[in-house]
């Protein structure tokens, strides 16, 4: 096993992304062989298992006479979900090696937390509705979108707050500053008269 691990030279990790996944009635890929992924996201023998429940599905209950049907369902069923999970692997080596540090990131993974905590039918951060439910991958990252768009405009819209409360409050204090000149120039005013 030592001789083998000296002997062996690192090769690089691959994506495969194929469609159909038959070409007849007598064949289909599923598995690695249809949509190998990046190890990154621990998801690959899940997809796999996903597989054959989706296949399963397809052949024995949606089209139980026709093979043919049934791998040609499975293709158009399956190769969306199969293709995002590879996307989703190797987006999160990117987040791993990238953004793990960031506070913005640590920041957002809180905030994704209390939102599902709040809403948990509504708001499932990605990585719980790729590792926690049976939601089609391709959807995981839609889910993802607008959830990302929503709190991009919430974030906006609050920058924007700000900055109105901001120029408003230095209208405000201006105002006040020269309320406050008018009245010491007036009671100077007074104080000059009395003597």
């Amino acid at each position: 096993m030592i001789e083998d691990y000296f002997n062996t030279r690192p090769l690089p990790l691959i994506s495969i992304k194929c469609n159909p996944y038959h070409l007849t009635d007598k064949c289909l890929i599923l598995g690695d062989a249809a949509h190998a992924m990046v190890p990154f996201y621990g998801q690959g023998m899940n997809c796999g298992m996903e597989d054959v429940l989706v296949l399963t599905e397809m052949m024995f209950e949606k089209y139980p006479n026709d093979r043919l049907k049934a791998f040609e369902e499975y293709s158009k069923h399956r190769n969306p979900d199969a293709e995002a999970m590879c996307d989703l692997a190797m987006y999160n080596y990117i987040e791993m090696r990238d953004l793990t540090a960031r506070l913005s990131f640590l920041i957002r993974k809180k905030l994704d937390n209390f939102l599902y905590w709040v809403f948990p039918r509504k708001w499932v951060p990605l990585y719980t509705s790729v590792t926690f439910t049976r939601m089609r991958y391709h959807h995981c990252i839609s889910n993802k979108k607008w959830q990302d768009e929503l709190l991009g405009k919430i974030g906006n819209f609050m920058a924007m707050s700000s900055l109105a409360a901001g120029v408003g409050g230095l209208f405000w204090l201006e105002a006040n500053i020269q309320l406050s000149r008018s009245l010491l120039e007036k009671l100077n005013m007074m104080s000059f008269i009395e003597n």
